[in-house]
């Protein structure tokens, strides 16, 4: 059927359709012959592989990548308004580049610019704190001024972020090592419940007699 409609050539490979495609994996894709004025179908590999990338294996840490218009569109904005700080939120840190994942606090065009998320910011402004007061003390050039100070905090909020994870890593741990107690404390009780409920029938006198005796 697809062949007819989109009139392409013959196509067996064996593939079978899925409701849902990931990336890296490999996709049907239709396009036109690159030596005959034809279409085919071939299997692709999904993903975003740019022009100076030296491996396509970097297609799995592209998946959520974005133009950086949205950063220039944001530092447009604030200048426009006089605004010396701005941040970029994003829904989670999958919706980061790996870049704003490892820079989330530096300067353009005279706009210092943070990267955060909706689970970050509150932190992150909490951790900030100071720096906003001193700034709004000694100019908003204070880190420019202070290149000790910018990259401490340059390498700060990637450190906290790495930090965060371990800690959640460790926690889920303890939470399941504590399910895992209290089954087997329940598992304890169920067996000390069950020896205790069992009855052991008294010895009869018949039973003393034939017994064997062992004289001194």
């Amino acid at each position: 059927m697809i062949e007819q409609y989109f009139d392409t050539q013959p196509w067996d490979e064996d593939w079978s359709p899925r409701y849902n495609i990931a990336p890296m994996q490999l996709v049907p894709v239709i396009r036109q012959h690159p030596k005959e004025p034809v279409r085919q179908m071939s299997l692709m590999r999904w993903g975003l592989v740019p022009n100076w990338a030296r491996d396509a294996a970097i297609a799995s840490s592209t998946i959520n990548a974005r133009s950086e218009s949205d950063i220039d569109k944001l530092v447009r904005d604030a200048r426009e308004r006089s605004i010396s700080i701005a941040a970029l939120v994003a829904r989670d840190e999958s919706q980061l580049r790996q870049v704003d994942r490892e820079c989330r606090w530096s300067r353009k065009d005279g706009v210092w610019l943070l990267r955060t998320t909706r689970q970050w910011i509150a932190r992150d402004f909490d951790l900030l704190k100071p720096i906003f007061e001193r700034m709004r003390e000694q100019g908003f050039d204070l880190l420019e001024k202070n290149a000790v100070l910018a990259n401490e905090l340059r390498r700060t909020l990637p450190e906290i972020d790495r930090v965060e994870k371990e800690l959640g890593k460790a926690a889920k741990a303890i939470q399941s090592v504590s399910a895992m107690v209290v089954r087997y404390r329940e598992r304890l009780r169920d067996l000390c419940d069950s020896a205790a409920n069992t009855k052991i029938a008294p010895a009869s006198y018949g039973d003393l007699n034939n017994s064997s005796t062992v004289s001194a």
